[in-house]
């Protein structure tokens, strides 16, 4: 009988323990949601937005407090730096768009310093694309309970469809050289 009542006091404990902790991430993954609908246009953070929405992303990180296991704080601080890394995408992008600019304002040809800036901003673009890509097939690896996520289902396929345009260019680029 004893053995009975410890047992059931395990489960209430466990249930109370789980119930605690699924509704604390399920918060923290709300929030997240509501800040992707707030500053994301698609997957990509709406530009007049970055600073606000670069705020707000490492508020929930640095404030919001985790009751549950480790593994889940570590899932949605993962899911936190993807944002934080798509961001610096972005200014990423904006660089090659600048360097694009100088190089068609110069008029200057392949063998100048402009063509030559703008390889390597492409170059470090699809650097950040890499290290995207790396860290949402590691997040799917170690959580894979949050595999079938629609940001990281957008995300991937972002990154697949800037990868392929950033080949694109540098291929032209280079062929008109």
């Amino acid at each position: 009988m004893k053995l009975k009542k410890i047992i059931l006091l395990v489960i209430i404990i466990a249930a109370v323990y789980f119930f605690y902790w699924n509704t604390d991430f399920g918060a923290a993954n709300q929030k997240l949601k509501t800040l992707d609908g707030k500053y994301l246009n698609g997957v990509m953070p709406i530009e007049e937005k970055l600073n606000e929405y670069k705020t707000e992303l490492g508020k929930l990180k640095n404030e919001y407090t985790f009751k549950g296991p480790s593994a889940e704080k570590n899932a949605i601080n993962a899911l936190i730096d993807m944002r934080l890394k798509t961001i610096e995408l972005i200014d990423a992008q904006k660089d090659v768009d600048s360097k694009y600019k100088l190089l068609n304002a110069a008029d200057a040809d392949c063998k100048s310093i402009y063509f030559t800036d703008l390889i390597a901003a492409y170059d470090s673009w699809g650097a950040e694309l890499d290290s995207i890509t790396k860290m949402v097939s590691k997040f799917e690896k170690d959580f894979a309970q949050y595999k079938n996520d629609s940001y990281l289902n957008n995300l991937k396929d972002s990154m697949v469809g800037m990868k392929q345009g950033i080949g694109n260019q540098k291929q032209v680029l280079n062929e008109n050289c």
